[in-house]
This record gives C-alpha cells, structure tokens and sequence, in this order.
C-alpha cells in the first residue's frame, strides 16, 4: 500500500477507491494523475477492478479526478487509453471529454476536457481543502 499511495515527488498524485466486501477492505480502483503547473494539464490514469466496472464507481472516480484538477488550478484533463477499451471511452464521452489521437502511437486514443471551473466555484469542499494545504499556489488563487 506504501508503494501505491507514494508515487512521487511534487505534483505526483494516487487514489485509492476501497470497500468493504465480506468485512474485509478491499481496493477496487485507483487512479493516478500528475499536475504540469506551467501547461496546466491535469494527466491522469484509472483502473477498476473487473466486479465493479458498470456500477458508478468509474464515474464517482472521474468526477473526484475533475474536482482534483479543478482544485490544483489545471485547465485541462487529458488520459489516453487503448483504442480497444470500450469501457474507458464510454465513461470519458459521459463524463463530457472529447476524443483526438495519441501522439506517436496510432493504437491509443486520447480524451482532452477543458476544465472550467473557477477555484472558488469547486464543489467538493474536502478536497480543496487539502489541496489548499498541500500546495501553496492554490491558496494564491482562492
């Protein structure tokens, strides 16, 4: 769990979803995401476990993801994914991302979202708090 939660320095970033299944914890997605303060973007990466894909719990991941990016000050989500990967552009085109190519390899597509939302407009309260404390530029924008 320590090498998962702890991916890096700086604008390095994971997300561990859990629950409870048969009174044991159980990690049923992550996400990773790194934040490039000079462009902006906000590039990040999910993974659900197999059982839990089509319950929500992707959507409920992205939706964090985009208040995350909202909260770092990002002005842009991007992820790629395989072109083979239904379920992952089926969840980018509902959570409103537009689709172009991967740079340099034709076998993935990437999904761009501009991200809108100014910092004193995010939703998810919690979350800008700990962005506020984890990095100081953000305070500077609120």
């Amino acid at each position: 769990l320590q090498k998962i939660l702890h991916v890096g320095e700086g604008n390095h970033f994971a997300a561990i979803l859990e629950m409870t299944v048969d009174g044991v914890r159980t990690i049923i997605g992550e996400a990773r995401y790194v934040v490039d303060d000079d462009s902006g973007v906000f590039e990040f990466g999910m993974s659900i476990s197999d059982r839990w894909q089509r319950q929500g719990v992707g959507t409920a991941l992205m939706a964090n993801l985009e208040c995350r990016a909202a909260a770092l000050g990002a002005t842009q989500m991007i992820g790629d994914t395989l072109r083979s990967n239904v379920e992952m552009i089926a969840l980018a085109r509902k959570s409103g991302f537009g689709f172009t190519a991967t740079p340099g390899d034709w076998q993935q597509v990437r999904f761009v979202k501009s991200i809108h939302t100014a910092p004193q407009d995010i939703p998810c309260a919690n979350w800008k708090r700990a962005a506020i404390e984890a990095m100081p530029r953000v305070s500077a924008l609120i």
